[in-house]
């Protein structure tokens, strides 16, 4: 549930002794939650650079993670194929890990999205309270009440989730109880 900012390169793996051509190669900030799992399971194994203080330079870092990610087919794409990716390609990407940033609040609502696991199993991924589609740690207004997540704050400091004001269920959180508004 973090973010990460890296350089990196991906080739496909065709042969016990030979790799393709670069199939991807790009530098930018990912949402782990958006991309293949063996990338989701791999970044966080490696430690971000320090940001170099240089005004008036251009941003660089030091002190980077860099090394190589081997991603089986089953972690990848699986039987289907993406762009120049085949099925059942296995992959290898070259990265550097330029910084991370954990626990992203993805949805903008004050939670961060490690924190959207209601039902408390450790996967975030599969939490939909109001039932709508969306995953909750991409839901603005998880509970469905029409009311954003974020404005469910009712002590005003900026936490939602420690507001519960259901007599009836004292330990549900008002954003994800659709009775309390």
């Amino acid at each position: 549930m973090d973010s990460v900012f890296t350089k990196y390169n991906g080739k496909i793996i065709e042969s016990s002794n030979a790799l393709g051509n670069t199939f991807d190669e790009n530098t930018s900030w990912l949402v782990l939650s958006n991309v293949i799992p063996g990338w989701r399971y791999s970044f966080p194994e490696f430690k971000p650079g320090e940001l170099v203080d240089a005004p008036n330079d251009p941003i660089s870092y030091i002190n980077y993670g860099e090394g190589f990610i081997f991603i089986p087919s089953g972690l990848a794409y699986r039987n289907n194929s993406s762009g120049r990716i085949g099925p059942n390609s296995n992959l290898l990407f070259y990265i550097n890990l330029w910084d991370i940033l954990p626990d992203t609040d993805f949805d903008n609502d004050n939670v961060p999205g490690i924190l959207e696991d209601p039902d408390g199993d450790g996967d975030p991924y599969n939490d939909d309270t109001d039932e709508d589609g969306l995953a909750n740690y991409r839901d603005f207004d998880d509970d469905g009440d029409g009311i954003p997540t974020r404005d469910e704050d009712a002590n005003g400091d900026g936490d939602p989730t420690n507001d519960k004001n259901d007599p009836n269920n004292p330990d549900l959180p008002d954003y994800l109880n659709r009775k309390v508004r």
